[in-house]
């Protein structure tokens, strides 16, 4: 079986070792460790590396900007984080991984997470899969709410255009359809624009294809982040 090279950041000395004893045997080879984000970097120069396992001790703020450097650096480099699930919520607002793991779990799961997310899929354990879910029901809601009270407003001025999403929003409801609907969310995008033109909502069509557009951008530039 083919070696996947990892590699471990963790400031504590005894967790990597730990992490290297679990490890041994498998085909998953600790080609390098690092103790803050430069090293991380440092390593990514030096060798092509398939994962960075990330045991999440160094401030979430930290660990955001190591996941977005190491994304920049090497695309194809798969990102595993360790940690507890609010952690592991707050750290998908601002930038998600590949995938998580708990500290609970045994050696048996934690490799056979990593197995997963280096072939392509994207790893939640059931708790964080849960909350994450709750996190995009209620901004559904709330997108909804916003979008009758709009609704509204203009029914009162029907001179006056609702404003639309601005991009950061558009880019954040694409996120949430990806996450919910996988490979069926760019699907999900164009039947709204379509119900949305049929309806004469010509203020919300152009929201929509955005995020259409958006969804199609994500799956063209991080084509295994797409999977489901």
């Amino acid at each position: 079986m083919d070696h996947v090279t990892a590699l471990l950041f963790d400031p504590h000395k005894l967790s990597r070792e730990c992490f290297r004893s679990v490890l041994g045997g498998t085909e998953i080879y600790v080609s390098d460790e690092a103790e803050n984000l430069e090293e991380v970097l440092d390593a990514l120069y030096e060798a092509v590396i398939d994962l960075v396992v990330i045991n999440l001790r160094n401030p979430l703020e930290e660990v955001a900007n190591c996941v977005r450097a190491i994304r920049e650096r090497s695309a194809e480099t798969r990102i595993i984080v360790i940690g507890e699930v609010e952690a592991a919520i707050r750290l998908e607002k601002v930038g998600g991984a590949d995938g998580y793991v708990l500290h609970d779990y045994s050696s048996d799961g934690l490799v056979d997470a990593l197995r997963r997310v280096h072939s392509g899929e994207k790893v939640y354990p059931p708790a964080v899969a849960r909350a994450l879910e709750k996190a995009a029901a209620r901004h559904e809601k709330e997108a909804a709410a916003q979008n009758r009270e709009a609704s509204a407003k203009e029914a009162r001025t029907p001179n006056q255009r609702v404003r639309g999403l601005s991009e950061s929003e558009i880019e954040k409801v694409a996120r949430i359809l990806v996450r919910r609907y996988g490979l069926d969310a760019e699907e999900h995008a164009a039947q709204s624009v379509e119900t949305l033109e049929r309806g004469g909502v010509e203020h919300y069509v152009g929201d929509w294809k955005q995020i259409l557009s958006a969804i199609q951008t994500m799956k063209a530039e991080t084509p295994s982040n797409y999977r489901h």
